[in-house]
């Protein structure tokens, strides 16, 4: 039974931002105790709970701390159902954080005396946020402890930790991370790319933009957190203009290609990719509707095939090949048609035809 009513006889101050696990870290280490479970426990807090960032839990952490709730709360991903958080104003599905690893600012440790000093920040447990605004780096992954019920307890875990510099990152490159944390603050706009969820805004902004800047073929696993983050700015600057500038995007990449080249999975690889295997949630769908409902109506693809989940319900666009599959037209003789219409030229020997567009 919590019974405490007043401060503990040593406290540590907080600072905007810090999560209350961050905190209670801090806190139990200024009193002598080397785990945060242990110190929970001691003073009658339920660490799980405080883990998930329950108000009870906090209030009761306050009180021991000496120190506002709110704010304390607001910096917390709080579980409000399974497998959603409230974070600040926003409400963010599991799969938008990344809770389990510990990442830090390097230059947050190295401008402390010891590790009580040392705050972590709730935004920090998103997977899309990479950089520390204060000092501009981007954060680094401290080793996982021995026991998994600490990986929240981060003062234990920075004892003995020597991380390097961490890489600058380039100044208009966190814009994507810039724009989530004004979610985070002031709650969601009222703009199409604002109302899509918190998870499925990051996303999609991250992989449009790794398409655009480092092409079809790249490989996610493959991506430090300086190409992310330039990749993130990328897709938010189309996203933010819509539909309509996303299918102009994908546009501009199909027209990029040889004319009369079919396979849309070559032209949009990554991007394509990761909604394809994003088919267990449904939230994804306002994206993948979009994608699927331009590559039906700018490819050849044939009655019946499946793209992003449903069957193509009607040919619209055709190949030469496919045009004489369902239509019995010869290639010269709907070639010559074409060259009248401006849309093929012939080769050389005038037995073969190639689209222009």
């Amino acid at each position: 039974m919590f019974t405490a009513t007043e401060p503990l006889p040593l406290t540590v101050p907080t600072t905007i931002g810090e999560s209350a696990t961050s905190f209670a870290s801090r806190l139990a280490r200024r009193n002598g105790v080397p785990r945060l479970i242990a110190f929970c426990s001691d003073v009658g807090i339920d660490y799980f709970a405080l883990v998930n960032g329950d108000p009870v839990e906090i209030q009761r952490l306050a009180v021991l701390g000496d120190i506002d709730p709110v704010p304390l709360q607001a910096a917390t991903p709080s579980l409000i159902e399974p497998g959603w958080f409230r974070l600040g104003n926003e409400r963010i599905k599991f799969t938008g954080f990344i809770r389990t690893t510990l990442r830090i600012c390097p230059m947050c440790i190295s401008e402390v005396r010891n590790t009580t000093e040392i705050v972590h920040h709730g935004v920090w447990q998103l997977a899309a946020i990479r950089t520390c605004v204060k000092h501009g780096r981007h954060l680094v992954a401290v080793p996982k402890p021995k026991n998994g019920n600490d990986c929240f307890d981060h003062v234990p875990m920075l004892d003995g930790f020597q991380p390097t510099a961490g890489d600058l990152a380039v100044s208009q490159d966190p814009e994507l991370e810039r724009y989530l944390t004004d979610r985070i603050l002031t709650g969601p706009g009222k703009s199409w790319l604002d109302r899509l969820p918190f998870h499925i805004a990051a996303q999609t902004c991250e992989m449009l933009g790794a398409l655009l800047t480092l092409g079809p073929r790249v490989k996610r696993a493959e991506l430090a957190d300086a190409q992310w983050a330039a990749a993130g700015t990328a897709g938010l600057s189309i996203l933010r203009g819509g539909p309509e500038a996303l299918r102009q995007k994908l546009k501009e990449i199909q027209d990029s290609h040889p004319v009369g080249e079919k396979r849309y999975r070559s032209h949009y690889g990554v991007f394509f990719d990761w909604l394809r295997f994003r088919d267990d949630d449904r939230d994804f769908d306002v994206v993948r509707d979009i994608v699927r409902d331009f590559i039906f109506k700018n490819f050849p693809v044939t009655v019946g095939s499946t793209v992003l989940g449903k069957h193509c319900p009607e040919q619209l666009l055709h190949s030469f090949s496919t045009a004489k599959q369902v239509f019995g037209i010869p290639h010269h003789r709907l070639g010559q048609k074409l060259v009248t219409l401006g849309m093929a030229k012939p080769h050389a020997s005038d037995r073969f035809y190639t689209l222009t567009r």
